[in-house]
């Protein structure tokens, strides 16, 4: 009970700044703030659209389903929903600490994984970030279905072995990081639990296999769906296995040395030097053989390591997801190995020297908290985290283009226009990098550099929705109508509901002198948006033109009723007797 209350403080004391922290303009938006389904809290759509969707390229709806509640309990109070991620890191650490005594019958060497799992600065992306609650909501069901495990190899009892299965697909449901947990209980088969792991026990196994295998499936479905699968022509398989080999090495790197980290690890553009590709296998080759060499005289030597290299199998980037070269997030479980083979070490060179190596521990863990209380403060707002950024690696064009749309919302559209312009420098391929600097452009009045942008986006990705719309709003106000009703109409052929377009289809047609079609995309728009005041003015408008007063009265009073301080709209309906053709206005 003393420890648990001690991890429970450590990471009071670790993560306690966080609960300061505010939202960040890098998917807390999808997944929270922005977000209308998480934003109308628990509800019957609300728990059926996170089952159903593969919003954001991922399906995981018990991590949307822990969003509502925050929100039904929290609203959106930034601070509080950070208690919540913490409270689940400070329960898995706890857990974690329970679990390796129970498999190993020992106390202070699973206590000293348990305090590493809580202050490393390598997890605060995980607890700290908002849009990352899928990792410790995960992490936490995964340890449940090991403890369920546990109490079913030790009674043989089907409920345990029930509660284990619905625990683990609870985990994958939370986020699909846990797919190798068959193979992890395969290692902890051979220790601690001793069980004769070879040939491994598989058939008891057979049920979270199968849930292993779907969740694989449904995972690739959600990320090819949401375009987030980097293709073979983009990132060959060599440079896969380069990075791969890289960022094993890299990670147990930081594990000792967890500073400077940064949100986002730009891919290599031209790929890792040969000399650290070679001096990473050398390295994980070596520690590999040590471990197989020791296995009898240090079996959690072996255990440990490859725990370490099976459970970041899903995110070493086999299989390239996003951009990212690597991720602290990743780490999260992973390196539960590599605590347990530094607290077993540990305690096998404690026999000679207890009272200096429990020293040494004690302050190499308040050096970590310090690193992380620092870590944890660079989450305090957008800035603060895309400088940041910035600053500890090169090239890096995503932090830039986050940097820039934070910047350009806050007005400070010159400081915007120089990190857009950097991303394009950067990474010209990005369309949306292209795309944000169109807009920025566009909104300084620089028309013909912003469709030169816009069009470079479009050739980019031909189905960029957003890039269609606003290159028509550039070119309407060019006075290009013709190719700015060819790109409205793009725009509306890849999303038919955008009553936005709708209108500003329809403006252009009016002012191309079509008021016929005008008026029917206008009537489109209010009808997938009724509340749409400036629709409802212009196709009053347009229904003067064509002579048709009555009609265009209640269009008038239709918007003023859908914006009462709608001045011109009231005017224009009290003056409809003597009303002139008016422009329509986007």
């Amino acid at each position: 009970m003393a420890i648990a209350a001690g991890l429970l403080l450590l990471v009071a004391i670790a993560y306690g700044g966080a609960t300061r922290n505010g939202f960040v303009a890098y998917d807390d938006g999808v997944y929270v703030s922005d977000n209308p389904h998480v934003r109308s809290g628990l509800s019957g759509g609300s728990v059926a659209w996170a089952f159903t969707t593969f919003e954001n390229s991922n399906w995981h709806p018990l991590t949307w389903l822990s969003h509502m509640a925050d929100v039904e309990m929290f609203g959106l109070d930034a601070g509080r929903h950070h208690v919540t991620s913490v409270v689940l890191h400070a329960a898995s650490s706890i857990l974690l600490f329970l679990l390796l005594g129970a498999m190993t019958g020992t106390t202070w060497r699973p206590a000293l994984v348990a305090a590493l799992f809580a202050v490393h600065p390598l997890h605060v992306e995980s607890v700290a970030w908002i849009a990352e609650r899928k990792d410790v909501l995960s992490t936490l069901l995964g340890l449940l279905a090991l403890t369920a495990w546990l109490r079913w190899l030790r009674s043989s009892r089907k409920a345990a072995y029930g509660a284990a299965i619905a625990f683990y697909a609870a985990s994958l449901m939370a986020k699909p990081m846990l797919v190798t947990f068959p193979f992890l209980l395969m290692l902890l088969d051979f220790w601690p639990l001793e069980r004769a792991a070879f040939p491994p026990r598989w058939k008891e196994k057979l049920p979270l296999l199968a849930l292993s295998a779907a969740s694989c499936v449904v995972t690739i479905a959600a990320q090819r769906a949401g375009g987030a699968l980097q293709t073979l022509e983009r990132i060959p398989l060599p440079s896969r296995l380069a990075n791969a080999a890289v960022t094993y090495a890299t990670y147990l790197v930081k594990t000792i040395r967890p500073s400077p980290l940064a949100v986002f690890y730009p891919y290599p553009s031209s790929g890792h030097p040969v000399w650290e590709v070679v001096v990473a296998v050398v390295l994980l080759a070596a520690i590999t053989a040590a471990a197989f060499r020791f296995r009898s005289a240090a079996p959690w030597a072996l255990t440990g390591w490859l725990f370490y290299l099976v459970a970041l199998v899903p995110v070493i980037g086999i299989v390239q997801v996003g951009e990212q070269s690597m991720a602290d997030r990743y780490t999260y479980l992973p390196l539960v190995g590599v605590f347990v083979v530094v607290a077993w070490g540990a305690g096998a060179i404690a026999e000679r020297g207890r009272a200096a190596l429990s020293t040494a521990s004690c302050v190499a863990l308040a050096a970590l908290v310090v690193l992380t209380r620092g870590q944890v403060a660079l989450w305090s707002d957008s800035v603060t985290l895309f400088t940041h950024a910035i600053a500890v690696t090169d090239g890096n064009w995503a932090m830039r283009n986050n940097l820039g749309g934070v910047l350009s919302r806050e007005g400070k559209s010159d400081a915007a226009l120089a990190q857009f312009e950097e991303v394009a420098r950067l990474r010209p391929e990005f369309a949306e990098g292209q795309y944000n600097l169109a807009l920025e452009l566009a909104n300084r009045g620089s028309l013909p550099e912003a469709i030169d942008r816009y069009q470079r986006a479009l050739r980019l990705r031909p189905d960029y929705v957003e890039a269609h719309y606003n290159l028509g709003n550039a070119l309407l106000h060019a006075k290009r109508l013709d190719d700015a009703i060819r790109e409205y109409g793009e725009a509306l052929r890849l999303r038919p509901g955008d009553a936005r377009a709708h209108n500003n289809l329809a403006i252009a047609l009016a002012r191309a002198g079509r008021d016929p079609e005008a008026i029917e995309h206008y009537r489109e728009a209010v009808r997938l948006e009724p509340g749409f005041a400036e629709a409802h003015f212009n196709l009053g408008g347009a229904l003067v033109r064509a002579g048709r007063p009555e009609e265009a009265l209640e269009e008038l009073r239709a918007a003023v009723r859908a914006r009462p301080d709608y001045v011109e709209a009231r005017e224009a309906a009290e003056r409809l007797s003597q009303l002139a053709p008016r422009s329509p206005r986007p």
